[in-house]
């Protein structure tokens, strides 16, 4: 997985990959449901494998995006594909259906 540390401008070339699928988890370390996602987004990343890359955002490090995308709420999840937004939820799916989720935009 990748965490975002350094600066918001490493979003944009983390999601920018040509034709790659990057799913990005919005999270907040005091939010229990945060945890239970980072718990599937660990099962399913050898799952995934070429798939899609795995980028997570702590909101409270990262203030900015809250309203850049509209958080009102975490955990949310995005798909990017070619840096363009495809999907999102608010919340999660099971490790299946995330899986089949990400699948159906390869």
């Amino acid at each position: 997985m990748i965490h975002i540390l350094t600066n918001e401008n490493d979003f944009e070339t983390l999601i920018a990959p040509k034709s790659a699928l990057v799913l990005v988890d919005f999270y907040a370390v005091w939010c229990e449901p945060c945890k239970w996602l980072d718990q599937i987004l660990t099962a399913i990343e050898p799952k995934i494998g070429n798939l899609a890359g795995i980028v997570k955002v702590d909101i409270n490090k990262f203030p900015a995006f809250q309203s850049s995308f509209v958080l009102q709420s975490v955990p949310v999840l995005m798909l990017f594909k070619k840096g363009q937004l495809v999907w999102r939820i608010n919340g999660f799916l099971s490790e299946d259906e995330l899986i089949k989720k990400i699948q159906s935009y390869v």
